[in-house]
């Protein structure tokens, strides 16, 4: 039940992961505008968490699997040919490095929700 639950997460924010990449990224070329979008998705999906049944675990390996998944694969292809290519096709330079940096802002925004909405402070402890 709990690995169906945690599919159907995945497959959700990997959709919004990826649609939000087309629409932002290709569509409006603003990848500054994605960037800070995954961010806040990562952090908002965390604190679906607090809502929802599944808690923080479903949440957390929900978040980790749709990153790993977002991660591009390593080809035979050259690499700065590969980065070109992308570039071409998006009409933004440097479109592979801000994807990344855009995984990473999910990564970021993922953990900072995880502290805000899990975290807790106890007086005298470091």
């Amino acid at each position: 039940m709990l690995l169906g639950i945690i599919a159907v997460m995945v497959a959700v924010l990997n959709i919004l992961f990826r649609q939000s990449y087309n629409i932002l990224f290709f569509a409006f070329g603003q990848p500054h505008i994605w960037i800070a979008v995954v961010a806040v998705l990562g952090f908002l999906w965390i604190g679906l968490g607090t809502i929802s049944a599944i808690g923080l675990n479903g949440a957390v390996w929900s978040a980790t699997i749709a990153l790993l998944l977002n991660i591009p694969p390593q080809r035979s292809i050259n690499r700065e040919d590969m980065a070109h290519l992308a570039d071409q096709l998006s009409y933004v330079k440097g479109s592979t490095t801000k994807y990344r940096i855009g995984l990473g802002a999910f990564a970021v925004g993922a953990v900072a929700g995880w502290i805000f909405f899990f975290g807790q402070y106890v007086p005298g402890r470091i």
